[in-house]
């Protein structure tokens, strides 16, 4: 199985927890990729299962979405925006930007650079990183700040601090993944698992 780092902190681990008590025989193997090198190993059938940030648009490939959530602000903790209880994106014009690698996911580059565009700026990209938790890394040393998906909070880097954004509609999305006509009954498992457990922490039925 697959996945992005920023389903860590989406309730994939407590899903995976449940999943594995129930088939105590079913060896998991993690592999933490970005979206596009995962797409890669599902086509080549090397991946049962993988969660990505792209919804996948390959022949053979088919999934479902799971997440669709804000984007934030990550500062550092002793950037003046952080003592404000919301950011505008506008505010951000001139900063240094860390942004998401344009080759480990083309969508998620170019959705970070609408939002500033819709703003009215072209952002000051300093560093890019192909996963999000170097991302936030990089912002708690005081690097740069960066737009990143909501779940990312849950990293509790010290040195970073995490806003929300004021005027953004643009959606962080993450997608379950699997080869079309797959009939792997333990990947869909899996999958029920971690929608039961999304349920239990939205409280929808």
């Amino acid at each position: 199985m697959g996945f992005v780092g920023a389903m860590i902190h989406r309730g994939l681990p407590q899903a995976l927890k449940e999943f594995e008590a129930a088939f105590p025989k079913v060896r998991v193997t993690l592999s933490e990729l970005n979206s596009a090198d995962q797409l890669l190993e599902l086509v080549h059938d090397r991946l049962d299962l993988g969660f990505v940030h792209v919804q996948p648009v390959h022949e053979e490939l088919e999934g479902e979405l799971l997440v669709a959530e804000p984007f934030v602000c990550c500062m550092p903790d002793k950037h003046p925006l952080a003592r404000k209880r919301s950011v505008s994106v506008a505010n951000l014009k001139g900063e240094p930007l860390i942004l998401f690698s344009r080759s480990a996911s083309p969508d998620y580059h170019e959705r970070v650079l609408s939002i500033c565009a819709s703003n009215g700026f072209r952002p000051d990209i300093q560093r890019e990183a192909r996963h999000w938790l170097a991302i936030v890394s990089l912002v708690s040393q005081g690097l740069g700040v960066a737009l990143v998906p909501m779940a990312m909070q849950g990293a509790a880097l010290p040195g970073a601090t995490f806003r929300p954004l004021t005027d953004v509609h643009v959606l962080s999305e993450a997608y379950a993944v699997w080869r079309r006509g797959s009939d792997n009954l333990l990947a869909q498992s899996l999958l029920h698992y971690f929608a039961r457990l999304d349920q239990q922490m939205t409280g929808s039925t």
